[in-house]
């Protein structure tokens, strides 16, 4: 998933720093009704304020819609995916042990590259975007380009 919408923030800002707008706060509780969690999903978060956001909103409506603690992602906030590289991206993914499911919170064009890395397909994700891709992987230090197939994407938007 992409962050949702960000706001400019005031001059001196620094950019990881910036929060959601107005509309990224809309546009993730949206994704949220759409894409729920599974028992044994896991999530890793950049650490910018605008990915922490959207995280923290994703959980926020499960919880509304009355998801059992149970089934939310064992999330880990990550300093290394700031801006982060499709193959930095893939290192982290790498280290993960135990979720059967796996949710990516992050930036562009890192989280772009990285489906196209992983599917050989180029979806430019726009805020909010969300991108399911399934893979056949015994273990997440399997992972490998070419090894995965989008199987639904939904802009932030709604389409």
């Amino acid at each position: 998933m992409r962050h949702g919408k960000a706001e400019k923030g005031p001059t001196g800002l620094p950019d990881h720093d910036r929060q959601l707008a107005s509309r990224g706060r809309l546009n993730a509780r949206e994704q949220a009704h759409t894409f729920r969690p599974e028992a044994a999903d896991g999530m890793i978060v950049s650490s910018a304020k605008r990915t922490q956001q959207t995280a923290d909103i994703l959980f926020e409506t499960w919880t509304e819609l009355g998801t059992p603690a149970s089934a939310m992602p064992m999330r880990r906030d990550t300093p290394h995916g700031y801006l982060a590289s499709a193959d930095k991206w893939m290192s982290l993914i790498a280290m993960e042990q135990g979720p059967s499911r796996l949710w990516v919170v992050a930036h562009n064009p890192g989280v772009s590259e990285l489906v196209m890395l992983l599917t050989g397909q180029y979806i430019g994700m726009t805020t909010a975007d969300i991108v399911q891709i399934d893979m056949d992987l015994t273990a997440w230090n399997d992972i490998a380009p070419g090894q995965g197939h989008v199987t639904r994407h939904r802009t932030g938007r709604g389409v």
